[in-house]
This record gives structure tokens, C-alpha cells and sequence, in this order.
């Protein structure tokens, strides 16, 4: 324990801490905090403006056309590599009324990626056709037609044609959750 008393140097340990030692601290903690507020306002200045950029038309286009790429006969993983790209890891995947869950998993793209990959190949004709698309917020709308025939394990053949609105909540640039209703 220091006991603070008058030294024969002629002055007060205690009046020395307070004076000196405490308003060093002070504005190392102020420095420091300055220097952290500085860095997050340039982050969240930089996010501003990637948000700013973002062209939400030209993003469900891109999206669209990825995503039509790995419907058709000739598709390969590369295509599939692609498509993912517009996707967060922790993706979050609702297809209403078939798959009702759409909590994000923080391995949601890799699961996406592996029933793509079963289904790859798997269409023997298939057409597309982007209706509409519009934006908000954080957040893209896409309507459109698809034309799918293709072959099971088995030998059947199946034919599906569907009329799907798909809402695709968007977080740093990237799809987030997909909420896919078709009919």
C-alpha cells in the first residue's frame, strides 16, 4: 500500500497522479475512442455508399439469368458456383408450401449447394421467362414462368410448369432469405 506523504523532492505523489498521471489516461481513452468512432463511421459511411450503388434492376436481371442457367440441360457446377454468389452464407431459403422454414442456417449456401448439385443435369428441356422485377429497401421482387421437363432416377418423365414470385431479402449486397411461392 503507498501512502501518500510530501517527499522531501517537494512535492505530493498523490497531487502528482491526479495532475499528471490520471489526465494521461483520460485522453488515451479519448484518443482511443475518437479513433474507434472515426472507424466505424467510415464503415457505415462505406456501407451507405455500396448501398447507394446497388442497382436492385440490374441485380434481379443478374440474379435471374444466374439463376436460369442452372435450370437448363447443359448446366454445370461452375453455373451452380455462380448463382451462389448472389448469396450470403447463412442463407435462409422458404418455399411456400413445400419448405415453410425460413430460418437462416449458418450453412444455408452450402445446403443450397448441395441439392443443386443432386438436381444438376436433371431437366432435359427448360425455358424461362422473367415477367416483372421491382425494389424496396433492402429487398428485390421477381416474377417469372418456367417450363421444366426432365427425367427421374427411374425413367419418368416430368413436366412442370410454374408461375413463382420470389422475395429476396437483400443484407450487404447479398441475398439473405429467399421467400419462393409458386404455383
Amino acid at each position: 500500500m503507498l501512502i501518500c506523504k510530501r517527499l522531501k523532492l517537494g512535492f505530493n505523489i498523490k497531487t502528482a497522479f491526479n495532475t499528471t498521471v490520471i489526465p494521461l489516461i483520460l485522453l488515451g481513452f479519448s484518443l482511443f475512442s475518437e479513433n474507434i468512432n472515426a472507424q466505424t463511421g467510415k464503415a457505415e459511411s462505406e456501407k451507405q455508399v455500396q448501398l447507394e450503388k446497388f442497382d436492385g434492376k440490374k441485380f434481379a436481371q443478374d440474379y435471374f439469368n444466374a439463376w436460369s442457367a442452372t435450370q437448363k440441360p447443359e448446366a454445370t457446377k461452375k453455373d451452380i458456383e455462380h448463382y451462389l454468389s448472389f448469396y450470403k452464407d447463412d442463407l435462409g431459403h422458404q418455399h411456400l408450401p413445400y419448405s415453410p422454414d425460413d430460418k437462416r442456417y449458418p450453412d444455408g449456401k452450402d445446403g443450397m449447394r448441395e441439392g443443386m448439385t443432386h438436381y444438376l443435369g436433371a431437366h432435359i428441356e427448360y425455358r424461362s421467362k422473367l415477367i416483372n422485377s421491382t425494389f424496396g429497401h433492402q429487398v428485390i421482387v421477381i416474377e417469372y414462368e418456367t417450363y421444366a421437363k426432365g427425367q427421374r432416377p427411374g425413367g419418368e418423365t416430368v413436366v412442370q410448369e410454374y408461375h413463382t414470385l420470389e422475395v429476396l431479402e437483400i443484407e450487404d449486397n447479398k441475398i439473405s432469405v429467399i421467400r419462393k411461392y409458386s404455383n
